[in-house]
């Protein structure tokens, strides 16, 4: 939620029909302001309206395993089985990746690098322990791929977990 994860915010929990904020944050990216959309539904709205019309049709999930931690799981499992297409990368079959027509291969937490953020908004180090196995990506290689596949990898070239934490550090 720090980097601007919820529907209705920017990083930094900036409102995201602010106009201040949202030209802060347009010349961060480096984007005209136009890009940056409205306001749209809550996670759980688009969690409920998967696979219905209308709703989400595809779905690329990745470091979450809504059918254990979402709300109303059952639900949220009846949904995620409506959709035409469900992608989930993890590190091992998840309840959610058991019910994926494709799973994708991730690095685990001891094998990036980068930071999280604790419940009192604290941003932590998380340092490398080990190399990934051969063919498997970090999250940051995963976004940045799909990214380029979407015509957008201009704005998500980061040499590495460092030049993140810095456009972050920019934004709030």
């Amino acid at each position: 939620r720090e980097q601007g994860q919820k529907a209705d915010q920017l990083p930094g929990y900036r409102r995201i029909d602010d106009p201040v904020a949202r030209a802060h944050i347009a010349s961060v990216w480096g984007i005209p302001e136009e890009e940056i959309p409205g306001p749209g539904r809550s996670a759980y709205e688009l969690l409920d309206e998967m696979g219905r019309d209308g709703g989400v049709r595809a779905l690329f999930l990745m470091g979450s395993n809504p059918v254990v931690s979402a709300p109303r799981a059952l639900h949220v499992e009846e949904r995620l089985r409506a959709l035409d297409l469900l992608v989930v990368t993890d590190f091992f079959l998840s309840e959610t990746a058991a019910l994926a027509d494709v799973v994708l291969p991730s690095a685990q937490w001891a094998e990036e690098e980068g930071t999280m953020t604790n419940l009192e908004g604290r941003v932590i180090l998380r340092r490398r322990a080990m190399d990934p196995p051969a063919g498997v990506r970090t999250d940051l290689e995963i976004l940045m791929a799909v990214a380029e596949r979407l015509g957008r990898g201009e704005h998500f070239a980061f040499a590495n977990a460092e030049a993140v934490f810095e456009e972050l550090r920019r934004l709030v």
